[in-house]
């Protein structure tokens, strides 16, 4: 059984992104996709939250989420509009701009 180094070719082949509100659905919304996010664990509503008040994500709940689904899939501008929110909201530089900040603590 070979299991896959990652999920980047299943997210960035996917019309739709379902996921929880963690790194998943970073990965989604850095490559660009259109991502429904559910907040699984309490750790996941500042993320999810975040990126929904910016149109990067739309918010669901396990009880909504096939309506959104099929809202989506049915609304393709709605797609498109919320690919291009998801891509800009995630640069993928988070670690450097991290790694910036304590270098520049350190140095003073």
């Amino acid at each position: 059984m070979h299991a896959p180094d990652g999920l980047a070719d299943e997210l960035a082949a996917a019309g739709i992104v379902v996921t929880a509100g963690g790194v998943t659905m970073l990965e989604a919304c850095r490559l660009g996709r259109p991502v429904i996010a559910l907040e699984l664990a309490r750790n996941q509503r500042r993320a999810v939250a975040g990126l929904a008040g910016d149109g990067a994500v739309v918010a669901a709940t396990p009880d909504t989420v096939g309506e959104i689904v099929r809202r989506l899939a049915n609304d393709r501008s709605a797609r498109l509009a919320l690919a291009a929110a998801a891509g800009a909201a995630i640069d993928g530089k988070g670690a450097t701009l991290v790694a910036d900040a304590i270098e520049q603590v350190v140095s003073q």
